[in-house]
């Protein structure tokens, strides 16, 4: 099943334009041209990624974006412009945008940047999904190391844990090993430690 990308620009050149090119990649393409119109659309569904440009009319999208973290939290949010400031752009990123192109971008950066916020998102709902024992809590340093432990799963490095005892060495090498590829096969206690 293709994955679902809302864009949101003003533009309707880069609307299709990235349509295109999203469309070319089997990736399912939804368009509004406003924060309003978008919104209409998220009250149907809920998009795989969300492409939104950072200079809108009526509403911005730096606005759009904080109120859809709320509202759409497992929801990964690209942020694009041609016009920003990198001020802009780092208020972007700090207020949790998954990332920010600048345009013009080439589709392959385009297509890539979708399908590693894409596989992101994914590897957060798997992490959010583990059983009791699993990782909780909210602060930057926790997020910040579930945030690594996806970065981490999915590729065939090895990776040594360490940390002062009681502060939960086994359960990130649990969360490591329960999102890799190797996740079917049995790992003993001592392994995971």
């Amino acid at each position: 099943m293709a994955n679902r990308i809302l864009v949101v620009d003003d533009e309707k050149n880069i609307r299709t334009m990235v349509t295109m090119i999203l469309q070319g990649e089997d990736f399912a393409v939804d368009l509004a041209d406003s924060v309003p119109a978008a919104e209409q659309l998220l009250s149907d569904f809920v998009p795989d990624a969300i492409l939104l440009d950072v200079r809108l009319p009526q509403i911005s999208g730096l606005e759009a974006l904080k109120s859809w973290l709320t509202q759409y939290p497992t929801v990964p949010i690209v942020l694009m412009s041609g016009e920003a400031s990198i001020a802009e752009a780092l208020e972007g990123l700090k207020l949790g945008a998954f990332d920010f192109l600048e345009k013009p971008f080439r589709s392959e950066k385009l297509c890539a940047t979708l399908r590693r916020a894409i596989r992101d998102a994914n590897l957060r709902s798997k992490i959010a999904e583990q059983k009791p024992e699993s990782i909780v809590g909210n602060s930057a340093a926790l997020k910040e190391i579930l945030a690594q432990i996806s970065r981490i799963a999915p590729t065939q490095s090895r990776v040594l844990v360490l940390g002062e005892s009681g502060t939960g060495k086994d359960l990130v090498a649990r969360a490591i090993h329960d999102m890799s590829s190797r996740a079917d096969k049995l790992v003993s206690q001592e392994a995971s430690i």
